[in-house]
């Protein structure tokens, strides 16, 4: 389920350093969609979600001069991302319950009743289950899974050892094993059905 990653032209950047309004409209523009997904799959579906949206567009514009090129922007914007997810997190930021989450959720085709009934509670039990992990988990399970970052790349945006992101990726993956309720979603009815 990895993503593709905006591709943010390079003399775009540039104009936003230099502290161009409209550029940094145009780069608005360019990276609000992946802001909004990896946000959500950091944080959940809060209410505050477009706050927490504007707190990383805020935190982007006074840290945007410091970004040096070495790295994709991509990168340096996964960075703003965590660092703003994190700092909500570590006072009150939680998951919500995410039943209104799993709506903005592509659908590829139409299921029908019963599979879509099948497939929100699925979804809704992956977010209870990813809602149970520490942020520390949460976090590097969901840049590799989920947004398809690679270890080296994860161990930058959360400025730790690559081995460390391999060792919470395996705990990350064992907690998730251990509380998603398996027994729930064999006797779903997209798999009796099946």
């Amino acid at each position: 389920m990895a993503s593709t990653r905006t591709q943010v032209p390079a003399e775009l950047i540039e104009r936003c350093k230099q502290g161009d309004a409209d550029a940094f409209q145009e780069l608005f523009e360019f990276t609000a969609e992946d802001v909004h997904r990896i946000l959500y799959r950091l944080a959940g579906a809060q209410p505050d979600l477009e706050d927490l949206v504007q707190e990383v567009y805020l935190g982007l514009w006074r840290s945007l001069r410091r970004f040096r090129g070495s790295a994709a922007f991509s990168t340096y914007l996964y960075s703003v991302c965590i660092r703003t997810a994190r700092k909500r997190h570590r006072g009150w930021f939680r998951f919500a319950r995410l039943r209104e989450a799993v709506q903005r959720e592509p659908v590829e085709h139409d299921p029908g009743p019963e599979r879509e009934a099948a497939r929100s509670q699925q979804a809704e039990a992956v977010w209870r289950t990813l809602d149970g992990l520490s942020f520390k988990l949460r976090s590097v399970l969901v840049l590799y899974e989920m947004e398809g970052l690679s270890g080296k790349e994860i161990a930058a945006q959360l400025d730790i050892p690559e081995k460390t992101v391999w060792t919470r990726l395996h705990h990350a993956r064992k907690a998730f094993q251990r509380s998603y309720p398996w027994r729930e979603e064999r006797n779903s009815p997209e798999t009796a059905s099946s």
